[in-house]
């Protein structure tokens, strides 16, 4: 697997970008907004990147961040989207205005996505819902990752989460266990 490429910008497409890697070129297969996102040709960048293999063609997709690949990553397990559906989908939003709509369950703005009409719109969301959350909605960095991982493994999504922590007050006396038993609590409730 091919994490990541670092390298010159050699050229720039509609949908590609070449990038030069200690004199091999690769073209990498990337949404508008990585492509807007990268430097100006003859400079030194990192893509992260995600190699797919199809019977008729090997193929590399670029992304300017990893929130941008893991969103792919998502995007790909959803039933009737491939990779060139993801990369669509992902030169018409950005990763945190997709998460908004996903977590709101607003279809109008996920099905006027290129290659997304209202049923895979729906699919999306179902298949994706409480998977992702909005790192602009998290706004609880004294909250530790474990912590919602905890809550993962007991079966509560992640939406659920960050709902039941917006209702708790957080303070810095607060320790880690009092705020997992008020979340378990404030879970169970709804």
């Amino acid at each position: 697997m091919i994490y990541s490429l670092n390298g010159m910008i050699s050229e720039k497409k509609l949908d590609s970008v070449i990038i030069d890697v200690n004199n091999i070129e690769y073209e990498v297969i990337a949404s508008m907004n990585t492509i807007n996102k990268l430097p100006l040709m003859k400079e030194n960048q990192k893509i992260y990147t995600y190699l797919y293999h199809r019977e008729d063609a090997v193929l590399l997709y670029g992304f300017h961040d990893l929130a941008e690949k893991e969103l792919f990553l998502e995007l790909i397990k959803v039933n009737g989207i491939g990779p060139k559906g993801a990369i669509k989908i992902l030169s018409g939003i950005g990763v945190e205005d997709f998460k908004k709509a996903l977590e709101t369950e607003d279809l109008s703005v996920l099905s006027k996505l290129p290659g997304v009409g209202k049923k895979t719109a729906q699919r999306i969301v179902l298949a994706l819902q409480g998977k992702l959350i909005s790192n602009t909605d998290n706004n609880y960095p004294s909250v530790s990752e474990e912590i919602i991982q905890s809550l993962e493994l007991m079966g509560y999504d992640k939406s659920s989460i960050m709902r039941a922590l917006s209702k708790i007050q957080i303070t810095e006396d607060l320790t880690e266990s009092d705020l997992m038993r008020q979340l378990i609590i404030e879970l169970s409730t709804n």
